[in-house]
């Protein structure tokens, strides 16, 4: 239990502090990149241009906005899904 402020009721600590682990949450800062790209494009119901993910990561996630390095993963992935197709037919 933590020590409360003067005035405050006692702060319970939650299990997982109590117990000495830590959970952390990812934030855009500590994602790389291509899991960013991959949580944008699972928001999205079609196909997407290179503009509009470049929008929302200027929104989302400013420091890794960079156009080349957002561009280059774009690309990346638009290949990748390509090979997948012509590797593995439906």
């Amino acid at each position: 239990m933590q020590v409360p402020a003067q005035g405050h009721a006692p702060v319970p600590e939650s299990p997982s502090v109590a117990s000495g682990s830590v959970i952390t949450v990812p934030t855009s800062e500590t994602l790389t990149v291509w899991e960013l790209l991959q949580q944008y494009s699972a928001t999205q119901s079609g196909p997407f241009t290179s503009q509009e993910a470049l929008s929302w990561f200027r929104r989302h996630a400013p420091s890794k906005a960079n156009d080349r390095t957002v561009r280059t993963h774009l690309r990346g992935a638009c290949w990748k899904c390509g090979r997948q197709i012509a590797v593995h037919p439906a």
